[in-house]
């Protein structure tokens, strides 16, 4: 487990600290937390008359509900889990908190852990607050871990212990469920831990948080995200309509994050694709943090079009990525046999069944499986020999213009695009320009072998 920061030694905040008092607009309004009766009149008016936000994380909540006229105090995060029963963490910590403010999971022990946990169980009324906890209130409050506010959106009243293997994994999810919340993004989590849990597969454990995102509110997603120490992976396709997803890179969580607006071999527009999944959907909870992952015959599908997905990079002829396919496609006849029947009507009901059509005949024999449209074009291109030949396939319905400039992009693209590029494929270059040369000389290599391929199979 990595060494996470104590209370004690968190720098300040570049964050509003008090997420309860009045907006700037009224700060000339007087509110009463230890009011004379006729004074609690008076403010309990003023609040009945202050109009209702109608944008930011408090729209829709009256002012009333927000300035509560006896004070008292909730704990609030984005994400908590109880490791004291964790025979290596608790040796360190009782809790892992993330704050409700972009920061990096805070490790509370012993009386400060034991008041945090009081104030989870509350609300506290400050009048039964000793000073010290007072001033302990009021600097977890500055970090985002507590509130007088009883309508937080942040509230936390669960700590459960983690069920992942990782509980820094496990608060990966938890936050980016409630950035999504703030920002408006339907979001619903795909593969990783949920499918193991789901009985759809052996292994536990995943390197990245898979997220499908409403394509509506993808990019305001994503620059939320960034806000939480991820980078934008440069990548060719960022810019390319045809691209499903995005990877977010961390700076300190260790823990990759794949932004989907689309799943390759569904053939439904990217909108219609999410609106019918989510529909299929079921609760999981990450570190007390309610969250929506895919029913698990859905799920099933979903794991079948990511185990058999063609890619650019494996389409060679090599028995080395031959057996390294078999066994892909094993692992998807083996995840929709499992789901059975269900997994069938999901699969046709997501309009995959075209891509998964020798799987679905492999996991159900006695099925008849014949759809009437071919696999879309985000899973042909995919299948083409080589690199080269698939990014011309998937361009070829673009406007010529458009098709023009973002050919050039493939073939040119940008400085930090490039060098990413060369890296990926081993490659050294210390410069742009010599990453450039060397993908363009890749490329021609790899147009030459697919054309000399197809020639040896007339």
């Amino acid at each position: 487990m990595p060494d996470f920061i104590g209370f004690d030694q968190l720098p300040r905040p570049r964050y509003a600290a008090d997420l309860v008092s009045a907006t700037q607009e009224h700060r000339d309004v007087p509110l009463f937390s230890h009011a004379l009766p006729a004074d609690l009149r008076v403010a309990a008016s003023i609040l009945d008359t202050l109009e209702t936000p109608r944008s930011g994380r408090h729209a829709g909540r009256p002012w009333r509900s927000r300035c509560s006229l006896t004070e008292a105090w909730i704990a609030t995060s984005y994400g908590a889990l109880d490791l004291r029963n964790d025979p290596v963490a608790s040796q360190e910590m009782d809790y892992l908190i993330l704050s409700s403010l972009p920061s990096f999971p805070v490790g509370l022990k012993g009386e400060e852990g034991a008041f945090w946990r009081r104030l989870a169980d509350g609300p506290v009324p400050d009048d039964e607050l000793s000073p010290a906890e007072r001033s302990l209130v009021g600097e977890f409050e500055t970090f985002g871990l507590a509130s007088r506010d009883p309508a937080h959106p942040a509230r936390t009243s669960s700590v459960p212990e983690p069920w992942l293997t990782s509980p820094l994994h496990e608060l990966v999810y938890s936050m980016v469920a409630h950035v999504a919340a703030e920002c408006g993004a339907d979001i619903v989590f795909i593969k990783g831990p949920a499918l193991h849990r789901q009985g759809l597969r052996a292994r536990e454990h995943s390197g990245d948080v898979d997220i499908w995102v409403d394509p509506r509110s993808s990019d305001e997603l994503q620059s939320a995200l960034l806000e939480w120490g991820w980078e934008l992976v440069p990548n060719v396709w960022n810019d390319v309509p045809v691209n499903h997803s995005v990877t977010l890179r961390p700076s300190d969580w260790g823990c990759e994050i794949d932004i989907h607006r689309h799943f390759p071999g569904i053939a439904l527009a990217a909108d219609d694709a999410f609106a019918r999944l989510r529909k299929m959907t079921e609760p999981l909870c990450f570190a007390g943090t309610a969250t929506r992952v895919p029913t698990a015959p859905a799920h099933a599908v979903i794991a079948a079009l990511h185990f058999a997905r063609p890619s650019l990079e494996s389409q060679s002829r090599s028995s080395r990525n031959a057996v390294a396919r078999q066994a892909r496609s094993a692992l998807a006849v083996e995840s929709l046999r499992r789901a059975g029947s269900e997994g069938l009507q999901c699969a046709r009901l997501l309009r995959a069944d075209a891509s998964l059509a020798p799987l679905l005949r492999a996991a159900f024999p006695d099925e008849t499986i014949d759809p009437d449209y071919p696999p879309p074009p985000n899973w042909i291109w995919r299948a083409a020999p080589t690199r080269a030949q698939g990014y011309f396939m998937a361009l070829s319905g673009l406007p010529p213009v458009r098709r023009a400039r973002l050919l050039f992009r493939l073939v040119w693209p940008r400085a930090e695009v490039a060098l990413a590029s060369d890296q990926m494929a081993g490659g050294g270059a210390r410069s742009a320009l010599a990453a450039r040369v060397k993908r363009i000389f890749r490329g021609l290599r790899q147009l030459e072998d697919g054309l000399a391929s197809d020639e040896r199979d007339k």
